[in-house]
């Protein structure tokens, strides 16, 4: 016989009424530990998750159901009665919750606090023990599943900001049975290849999705781990026993690149401030220079001129000083000058002159020859 062909809205419509015709399911009482317990004040709506061992369920109180609501927390063990609902486009059932009966610690949440007590007594959450995370990291080694959200969002921001270290990706299986051991693996991977730091990166989920990081003996591989371990687990309301064993813990992927990425950009700023008080240091001094210089400049200006001037002076003063010492000079004043008309010789007294010498007299426009006929003495 040949089954039936049935398109994934004709299955749905059957699931949902195979479920929500169920007398069984229409009004029961289940037991469970809450988990991922998310409150919605706007849409007045309370979503968690019921778990034990292995299973989990969602579920759901819509704001009629409220007022009976008592005070709900993550690791409770509850009882809670309602009935199934299921959701026939998205292929998925959810338990509406009509009341709400506390009984006590769920399982899960008491194996917990009993295994975090324990480690805590043995030292291995005492601050003393944690290794200090390097400054300048040259190597980092992330240990995460491959492509996944979290890896990308820590390389864009550390990228964003830091361009010189090498990051090391060690893939691991996030979250399942197989977690623990795997990232046990990749720890010991990744401290024997010599990274400075190593980096656990996981992004957000429920309670049941981040449980795996409380395993016992991957918080024993944290705490003991020869190389700093920075994690980053979760969102920021949680913290498992991983991030106690961490020697740094940082709420989110982001949160832990900008906490490796802050020391470089700190010590960046550091350079930029310096080189900008150089730069203003080498400015003052270069104006100091080209005012010193200016005013050099002026004073040589006004020594040049000064010094010219008394040169000018001086060659003015010897000018008039050969000007008077020419005989010519004399000339152009109204004097003459006369000489022997056979020699030229100047006759500079009468005690030089006879009667019937022949003189040459001379005046600044010509000469005049004349003959000594008398002579008279002062």
């Amino acid at each position: 016989m040949t089954p039936p062909k049935l398109t994934v809205s004709q299955i749905n419509h059957y699931i949902k009424h195979l479920l929500e015709s169920d007398p069984l399911l229409d009004d029961i009482w289940i037991l469970g530990e809450i988990s991922n317990l998310r409150v919605y004040h706007l849409g007045h709506q309370v979503y968690f998750n019921l778990i034990e061992s292995n299973s989990q369920m969602n579920c759901v109180v819509y704001e009629t159901f409220l007022e009976r609501l008592p005070v709900l927390e993550n690791g409770m063990q509850v009882a809670v009665r309602g009935k199934v609902k299921v959701f026939h486009r998205k292929g998925s059932y959810t338990f509406q919750v009509a009341y709400v009966q506390p009984i006590g610690a769920g399982p899960q949440s008491m194996a917990f606090y009993k295994l975090k007590e324990r480690l805590h007594n043995e030292g291995l959450f005492e601050p003393s023990a944690k290794k200090a995370l390097p400054a300048f990291p040259k190597r980092i080694g992330l240990i995460t599943a491959k492509d996944s959200a979290a890896l990308a969002d820590f390389r864009k921001v550390f990228r964003s900001e830091v361009k010189c270290c090498q990051l090391y990706l060690f893939a691991a299986t996030m979250q399942g049975p197989a977690c623990p051991q795997s990232v046990i693996d990749a720890l010991h991977h990744a401290d024997d290849s010599g990274v400075d730091v190593v980096v656990v990166v996981r992004g957000g989920g429920g309670s049941e999705d981040l449980m795996w990081f409380n395993d016992e003996m991957l918080v024993r591989t944290i705490a003991c781990l020869h190389t700093p371990v920075l994690t980053a687990i979760g969102h920021d309301t949680d913290t498992t026993l991983a991030d106690l064993a961490a020697d740094v813990a940082t709420p989110t992927p982001t949160a832990a690149a900008h906490r490796l990425a802050q020391p470089f950009v700190e010590a960046k700023g550091r350079v930029r401030s310096h080189m900008q008080h150089l730069s203003l240091r080498l400015t003052a001094q270069v104006d100091r220079l080209h005012h010193t210089l200016l005013a050099n400049i002026h004073h040589l200006d006004y020594l040049v001129t000064a010094q010219h001037a008394q040169l000018a002076s001086r060659i003015h003063a010897l000018a008039h000083r050969v000007e008077l010492a020419n005989p010519l000079s004399k000339l152009r004043q109204g004097y003459s000058i006369t000489r022997r008309q056979n020699s030229g010789a100047v006759l500079r007294s009468m005690q030089h002159v006879g009667i019937g010498d022949s003189l040459d007299t001379e005046w600044i426009d010509g000469h005049v020859i004349s003959k000594v006929t008398q002579r008279y003495e002062n």
